[in-house]
């Protein structure tokens, strides 16, 4: 079952709650958080995809190589949450394409 926008969302929301309850590198809920509304206006300004663009923020810290052994397998976990959650293969694509790009700027 392919879940909705909205759900997945909610989901990715739960999922980085739950895997940044405990930092302490400042990359907890509150920075995600911060992140996503930032991302979410430029989106919004900027005629991107807004969708993407808010999953991507949500999700953008799980992969940082300063949270994970290294970076690839924090890609991996995100890769592995995205399949999981049935993202469409669009999505994925789009999502572990922009990783790398948000972890070197935040």
């Amino acid at each position: 079952m392919m879940h909705t926008q909205e759900d997945l969302i909610r989901r990715a929301e739960q999922f980085v709650q739950a895997e940044l309850a405990h930092d302490s590198s400042g990359h907890d809920w509150w920075h995600i958080h911060r992140v996503r509304q930032l991302a979410v206006r430029i989106a919004a300004e900027e005629g991107a995809d807004v969708f993407i663009c808010e999953l991507a923020a949500l999700l953008h810290d799980v992969a940082d190589a300063k949270l994970n052994p290294d970076k690839e397998s924090g890609m991996v976990k995100v890769a592995q949450w995205l399949a999981a959650n049935e993202a469409d293969s669009s999505t994925s694509e789009q999502i572990l394409h922009i990783q790398p790009v948000i972890q070197w700027r935040t």
